[in-house]
């Protein structure tokens, strides 16, 4: 569980993001006891979590811009590293990250946007846990995103979602939406939840052949090939 503290405006830079820890299997620890599921997840460096467009989940109404090398340790989840993600077409939708919190403490987090003049005042709602929060865009200069920082105290430990939830009110087109820094006592032995190949999947079309005019069914086979990814099977 989550309560909300305080939302303050900043001045910096946006900073590269850090390198998490390499990804490891592990079971939570929940207040009534040992979970009965694993996750992978990578651990925070050195209290710091940055959730970016490489290691979240975001719906078609966003797309990831900017592709670079891959940041290592992302080699298994991932085909490239992106710099920001930005509206691509009008509808509802939200970017997500989902982050293992293994004890109570406090949870900074530092939102790096680039906002036009033209989406000044856009109210942004930013969910984390069962906490619902308004966070209003500021303006920011032509060189370097904008950063705002939401303020959170963790309670227990819990897997905590941070959601941008754009299923009220669309960003501007130009709006980039860089990282966001998780810090904080909270995050030290934090962990990010991860899963594979997303979000830069291939997705792969079928068709049978022109002498199969109306097939009845289809029948795939699937190899786990990583240690560390979950098998992916959209079908």
């Amino acid at each position: 569980m989550v309560s909300f503290l305080a939302c303050l405006s900043l001045t910096l830079a946006a900073p590269k993001p850090e390198v998490l820890g390499p990804p490891v299997m592990f079971e939570p620890a929940l207040p009534s006891g040992p979970a009965d599921y694993r996750y992978i997840g990578q651990p925070a460096n050195d209290g710091v979590i940055d959730l970016t467009p490489s290691n979240g989940f975001f719906d078609p109404l966003f797309r990831a811009h900017g592709a670079g090398p891959v940041v290592p340790g992302d080699e298994d989840f991932t085909y490239a590293s992106y710099d920001h993600l930005k509206k691509r077409i009008d509808m509802k939708g939200s970017a997500r990250w989902h982050v293992w919190c293994a004890e109570p403490g406090i949870v900074e987090a530092e939102i790096y946007l680039t906002v036009p003049q033209s989406d000044v005042g856009h109210e942004w709602t930013i969910r984390f846990g069962d906490h619902v929060r308004t966070l209003t865009a500021v303006g920011s200069d032509s060189s370097t995103p904008q950063p705002q920082v939401l303020r959170f105290e963790i309670e227990e430990a819990a897997t905590c979602s941070f959601v941008i939830d754009c299923h009220d009110d669309l960003p501007a087109p130009e709006t980039l939406i860089h990282m966001i820094r998780l810090k904080g006592s909270a995050v030290q032995n934090a962990k990010l939840i991860r899963a594979f190949r997303r979000p830069v999947a291939k997705h792969v079309g079928f068709e049978a052949p022109a002498t199969c005019l109306a097939p009845s069914g289809w029948i795939f086979e699937t190899e786990q090939m990583t240690a560390t990814g979950y098998g992916y099977s959209p079908i």
